[in-house]
């Protein structure tokens, strides 16, 4: 009798399991909270419920030709472009949205953080504007309609499915001198990025996405290519996302010839060192003709007086730039942050993520400033291994899959802020052992607070206040919770699976999700729902503690593993370690049984981790 009923326990398990199957495929997800738009997109087949791309996913892509002059004297930007918008969606488009990022510094602009008094102005000056042909009346308020930091375009006639789309124009616009992101770091050093018009994202799910640039929240871009030529005063050097095509135009024969060294040789090559920088940089005024391919942005550096180390690294059979571009100042080794960098990427190549970097290059910038990354360059604050590795991992999230970081900035800050600690892990030992990663990522994280809202309230609805915490330390705390429950090897097999099969593509975190439970064969929304969807907080009590055994309740709503920091009366000490998976089916107290229990003197439960009330974690109580 007691096999039959095992049987039939088997069998009903089973039953449901594959009516939860049945009901997720047709639309019907009871466990997670879903948005109308989203619903939309499972239903129209572009997303699957186990995680990947749809059979009917698709996205849009943008072709750009781009030439543009920097004027140092007047911190401006002279440009103009070409865009051939390509409509692969299976409907028809009656509008274009175009991005003005730097009409975020106009005079009134709404914004998250101040522009400095000599960064406002009147925006992009945009003129000679068409579209397929067609010169547009910007002045046609029927028509045209500019308003934040977009500008939207009634088309003349639909842009059918299959057909591209040509788009114009010529424009003016400042360099900002104070931005928290991109500008001018002196009068002859300009990070520019958010500077070409930038036809906006039109997905699956929201249609085009027409959120405004407010400074504090980044950027959600789709696939694109680029053929950028910048023209630059003589005497500087321009470093810029893709390959560089005219190498032997711009370069003087000395720092070409230690270029082209550069492919096959493993040691740091200073192509601009402090000495060349003294003596002043002998390059013409010329055009740097940049291309790159299947990327979602471009950005570029210029500077006459920076100097340049770089190596190289075989990543997959190809050749990769490595590069560190810095002030001349001798009192830092930035050769070091070249070699830290070149260890980094093949970290993130070998193991963790355990994906091939995926760009021909990558620069990191050394300036005064907050920082930005972009594809295949970053603007550093400084040469410190945590933001060149952070840094460097966005190659992965946001410029490898198109997380959406407007919406969802946690998805590629969040994850960054995580994985960078495998790396610093590894390349600096003494660093905390990976076995206690979400011990490390939990300190400081503030739980129960009314500004700590669920992580699937839009980015774009947070402000300085929240941001940072539901953007970086509380989803990096949050992956190292399911890591810890999943274990290194099958955690890291769902990761590396969610980039391979979103790489290129824009995934929303139910692909996420969907992922996670299809490589763990584990349904884990009591973990996604009170971590992500839910109002709420962490926290525990220690109930009672009596012959050996400690009853420990879960008060919050969000489960948390328990670590149990135990002093014993003759000053030895232990931490005992219960995974957060022991609330897995729905329980609320948990009792652990505490070893040589007569010897202890002291507990503390989740001292270093979140917990909203804290005066219950101790036994005996201190109060």
């Amino acid at each position: 009798m007691k096999s039959k009923a095992i049987t039939t326990l088997r069998i009903f398990t089973a039953f449901l399991l594959l009516l939860c199957c049945m009901l997720r495929a047709f639309g019907q997800e009871s466990r997670l909270y879903m948005p109308v738009e989203i619903q939309r997109a499972y239903e129209n087949g572009t997303r699957s419920y186990d995680g990947k791309p749809g059979s009917n996913y698709w996205q849009n892509r943008a072709d750009y030709t781009i030439e543009v002059e920097i004027v140092p004297s007047d911190r401006m930007i002279v440009g103009s472009e070409e865009v051939v918008y390509h409509n692969l969606s299976p409907h028809s488009i009656s509008t274009l949205v175009v991005r003005l990022y730097h009409d975020v510094n106009k005079r009134g602009a709404v914004r998250q953080y101040p522009s400095d008094a000599r960064d406002l102005t009147e925006g992009v000056e945009l003129y000679g504007l068409s579209i397929n042909g067609r010169l547009c009346d910007l002045e046609n308020q029927q028509k045209v309609k500019r308003g934040g930091t977009n500008i939207k375009f009634i088309l003349e006639e639909p842009l059918e499915p299959g057909e591209d789309l040509v788009f114009r124009t010529s424009w003016r616009q400042e360099i900002p001198t104070h931005d928290t992101r991109v500008g001018s770091y002196d009068s002859t050093t300009f990070f520019i990025g958010y500077w070409y018009p930038q036809i906006s994202v039109c997905d699956d799910i929201f249609g085009w996405d027409e959120f405004n640039h407010d400074i504090l929240n980044e950027y959600y871009n789709g696939p694109a290519s680029f053929n950028v030529s910048v023209t630059a005063p003589e005497g500087y050097l321009v470093w810029g996302t893709g390959t560089l095509m005219n190498a032997d135009e711009v370069y003087p024969s000395d720092i070409l010839e230690k270029y082209n060294a550069l492919r096959s040789s493993k040691e740091v090559i200073a192509l601009v060192s402090h000495d060349d920088v003294k003596r002043g940089i002998d390059t013409p005024r010329s055009s740097w003709q940049f291309e790159a391919g299947e990327v979602s942005d471009f950005a570029f550096f210029l500077s006459d007086h920076f100097a340049w180390d770089a190596t190289s690294l075989s990543v997959d059979g190809r050749k990769v730039l490595v590069s560190t571009v810095h002030p001349p100042d001798t009192a830092i080794d930035y050769a070091a942050n070249v070699l830290l960098s070149r260890d980094a990427m093949r970290y993130f190549s070998e193991d963790v993520p355990g994906l091939a970097y995926p760009f021909e290059a990558f620069t990191t910038v050394i300036a005064d400033g907050w920082g930005m990354e972009f594809p295949m360059m970053a603007h550093n604050s400084s040469p410190g291994p945590h933001v060149t590795i952070h840094e460097m991992l966005h190659s992965y999230f946001p410029m490898y899959v198109h997380t959406n970081e407007t919406r969802w900035s946690w998805m590629d800050e969040g994850s960054v802020s995580f994985l960078q600690q495998f790396a610093i892990m590894k390349l600096f030992p003494g660093e905390q052992d990976i076995d206690h990663l979400f011990n490390k990522m939990g300190r400081g994280i503030q739980t129960g607070f009314l500004s700590d809202l669920p992580l699937m309230v839009p980015s774009v609805y947070l402000n300085d206040n929240n941001y940072g915490q539901a953007s970086y330390s509380k989803p990096a705390f949050i992956f190292a919770l399911i890591m810890e429950y999943l274990g290194d090897e099958l955690f890291l097999n769902c990761y590396r699976e969610f980039i391979a099969r979103w790489a290129g593509k824009s995934p929303t975190p139910y692909d996420l999700f969907y992922t996670f439970e299809d490589i763990s064969g584990q349904d884990l929304h009591w973990i996604w729902k009170p971590w992500f969807f839910d109002f709420g907080y962490a926290d525990v009590k220690i109930e009672s503690f009596s012959e050996g055994m400690l009853t420990v309740s879960m008060v919050g709503n969000q489960p948390m593993p328990l670590v149990i920091d135990v002093e014993n009366h003759d000053g030895t000490s232990r931490t005992l370690y219960e995974s957060v998976g022991i609330w897995s089916d729905g329980r609320r107290e948990y009792l652990v049984s505490i070893p040589e229990h007569a010897e202890v003197k002291r507990m503390v439960v989740n001292r270093d981790i979140p917990d909203a009330d804290r005066s219950n974690n101790t036994y005996p109580t201190a109060f």
